[in-house]
């Protein structure tokens, strides 16, 4: 049977760092004619707006239901992304989860919300099964608690909605952690946390510091060449010890030990580079950000886990806080 409805609002308390439009701040109905200029050769059944998304549900010419995640670029321009086909049944909004889908599942619904990165694709942020538990997701990382770098990392099938078989989603986070994908995967593990990582240009302890990573930041695996694997880590490439790193099932054991920081200001300014020429957009106070690395003494290197992104943010724009 479903949990009453203050389980889930208690539940999304507990996750207020994920990417929601509540029901205290309610989407828009998307226009129609808006949604026929971008989608000329379907009929809408339903639409939000929440900011710069747009969610439509959609039914094709040969009826096929599908999802629309549209996303609105500085210039005005929206860019869509269209799922796999959904099963009929299929609603958009589910309770307070005006940004979720809901897949029929018994006599309720299995309930996902989706979301975008900051590329435009779209992927499932947010599992709500029919046992009432709740774990978020993101394009290389899953977690059952409130902050994702405290999650497991790898390959997610859940991260574009193009290729996602509705009728077989995770449906406990033991389920989806067992169907995330490792192989490629590693996180930064020294024995004492206290120390950071350098990620080095080159294969040697005396080549060029790309920055210092803290324990639990995880990089991408590149290739491993005996001492040394080559990585991208925050969307950086270089080579760090192969011995100060875990891999597998071993990266379940590796607590974060970066500092827990919170935006100092209303808005916090992100950098593609550490230079202050470089700067790409500001990030508000909403946007969860994690540091992964510190880069001189002037710089840390964060991640963005919901929408995706790398950045650089000065130093002094963080202050210490739960996160």
């Amino acid at each position: 049977m479903r949990k009453p409805i203050f389980l889930l609002l208690a539940l999304l308390l507990l996750f207020s760092s994920l990417p929601c439009a509540l029901a205290a701040d309610p989407a828009i109905p998307a226009d129609e004619d808006l949604v026929h200029s971008l989608l000329p050769e379907y009929t809408l059944v339903e639409g939000h707006v929440y900011k710069n998304q747009m969610r439509l549900l959609m039914r094709k010419a040969d009826n096929t239901l599908v999802f629309v995640g549209c996303l609105q670029t500085e210039s005005g321009a929206w860019i869509t992304h269209q799922s796999s086909p959904l099963p009929e049944g299929t609603i958009l909004g589910v309770e307070n989860f005006v940004d979720s889908l809901g897949i029929p599942s018994g006599d309720y619904f299995f309930t996902v919300s989706v979301s975008p990165d900051a590329a435009g694709v779209w992927g499932v942020s947010m599992f709500y099964p029919n046992d009432g538990s709740l774990f978020q997701s993101g394009t290389n990382w899953i977690s059952d608690g409130v902050h994702p770098v405290e999650g497991l990392f790898g390959t997610t099938p859940w991260s574009n909605l193009a290729h996602i078989d509705w009728l077989r989603l995770p449906a406990s986070y033991e389920e989806a952690a067992a169907l995330l994908n490792t192989e490629r995967w590693a996180v930064v593990s020294n024995p004492n946390p206290a120390d950071r990582l350098h990620l080095r240009t080159e294969q040697s302890r005396s080549a060029a510091s790309l920055g210092k990573y803290y324990n639990g930041t995880p990089v991408r695996v590149l290739k491993r060449d005996g001492n040394w694997t080559q990585v991208e880590i925050c969307g950086i490439t270089g080579w760090m010890m192969t011995e100060f790193l875990a891999f597998r099932d071993d990266m379940k054991n590796v607590e974060y030990a970066g500092p827990w920081l919170h935006h100092k200001n209303e808005s916090t300014a992100l950098y593609f580079s550490p230079d202050k020429a470089t700067i790409t957009r500001m990030a508000d106070q909403s946007e969860s950000l994690y540091v992964m690395g510190i880069v001189g003494q002037e710089w840390y290197h964060v991640w963005l886990p919901y929408s995706n992104e790398f950045a650089y943010v000065t130093i002094d724009s963080l202050t210490p806080g739960n996160g």
